[in-house]
């Protein structure tokens, strides 16, 4: 059964029993990913991912995989140019313990000047991997070619100039102005009652947070050719063209 709810801080949430399962799992969608950055904050949203698995005013980032581990949950996230993703999968007895979690390292997360130059670290060694992945450089290599120099054209990680822009207030000024309740979307499935949402309830829709929608700058989509020449063992080849706009 699909059920569809408001919380009362306007946080929207899509729920599916599947009741042949024990386990239930929980995303917190946010509409906020690299396209929604400017250009000399790019690479924050990633960032932001990274950071609030680092601590909470509760919780030490070893305490959030304690907790998660001690009911056998897991606790994952990702960071795509259209959006961000937290989630959660454990035995349904348990929802409560990954509800918790996810909110509280959503609006709780300590964002400490020194864990933040730690992971500071942390990705900028991800981006000196990822360049040295062909299949990752030739993708970048593609959208930056057919969106041209937008935040759509720009790569998720961002660069090393723009993350030394970040800093803990502007990391909070940016959660607070991009994760609002017009942007925020949790999805539930598996094995859960009526009790669910008073859970989400009590720990997403009491938080007070921004309504405002989330902007971004439109990209045009452009056709182009672009070859980069790297000693690598491999060629890697992408090619692209305008698809059928998803409002058709």
């Amino acid at each position: 059964m699909y059920i569809q709810k408001v919380l009362s801080n306007g946080i929207r949430v899509a729920a599916e029993r599947i009741p042949y399962v024990q386990s239930v799992s929980l995303g917190v969608w946010v509409a906020n990913g690299s396209r929604c950055e400017k250009k000399n904050e790019n690479g924050i949203s990633h960032f932001i991912e990274h950071m609030l698995f680092k601590g909470t005013e509760k919780r030490t980032a070893e305490q959030i995989a304690l907790e998660m581990d001690s009911v056998g949950g897991q606790l994952n996230a990702f960071t795509t140019r259209e959006c961000t993703c937290f989630y959660a999968k454990t035995l349904g007895d348990y929802a409560e313990t990954a509800v918790d979690i996810l909110s509280d390292m959503i609006f709780c997360s300590e964002l400490s000047e020194k864990t933040m130059e730690t992971e500071r670290a942390v990705v900028l060694e991800e981006i000196a991997m990822y360049e040295d992945s062909p299949e990752d450089v030739v993708y970048d290599l593609f959208t930056e070619t057919v969106w041209g120099d937008t935040p759509m054209g720009r790569t998720i990680l961002g660069t090393p100039e723009s993350l030394s822009n970040v800093t803990p207030e502007s990391m909070r000024e940016y959660i607070r102005t991009h994760y609002t309740s017009k942007s925020i979307v949790i999805a539930v499935a598996g094995s859960f009652g009526d009790e669910l949402f008073e859970l989400l309830e009590k720990y997403f829709g009491s938080r007070s947070i921004e309504h405002n929608e989330v902007t971004f700058e439109n990209a045009e989509y452009r056709s182009g050719t672009a070859v980069m020449k790297r000693d690598f063992e491999q060629v890697q080849l992408v090619a692209g063209f305008r698809g059928i706009d998803i409002y058709d």
